[in-house]
């Protein structure tokens, strides 16, 4: 459950996270609260990613986690999400990157938050 307010949402900040702790920027992130059939809440979301880079990263792990600023101190951690992005491998080019809850999502204090960004 994404106790969080439904409706579309700002992300200030979110990064891709591999294991061993490499990062990588998603711009202009977003995110839907919704609802599904059974009234549960359940988040998902898009932003921009540079592809070239996160084939690097790829290149080292196999997944990442994604960590969501909020602001006011509201952090959240998608482990294992589902991603989907484009395969656009140009040097100067970002593509939109869709990612819903995938292993799990939970809140994270802003200590554990500050160790990402």
């Amino acid at each position: 459950m994404v106790p969080l307010p439904l409706g579309l949402l700002k992300v200030e900040r979110a990064l891709l996270v591999t294991p061993n702790s490499e990062t990588l920027f998603i711009k202009d992130t977003t995110v839907e609260v919704y609802e599904d059939v059974n009234c549960k809440r359940l988040l998902r979301g898009r932003g921009f990613v540079h592809n070239r880079s996160m084939v690097d990263l790829l290149e080292k792990s196999e997944t990442f986690d994604i960590v969501l600023d909020f602001g006011d101190d509201i952090f959240f951690l998608l482990k294992k999400p589902l991603i989907q992005v484009g395969k656009v491998f140009d040097e100067k080019v970002r593509s939109t990157l869709h990612f819903s809850i995938g292993e799990a999502v939970s809140e994270i204090s802003t200590k554990e938050a500050c160790s990402y960004f």
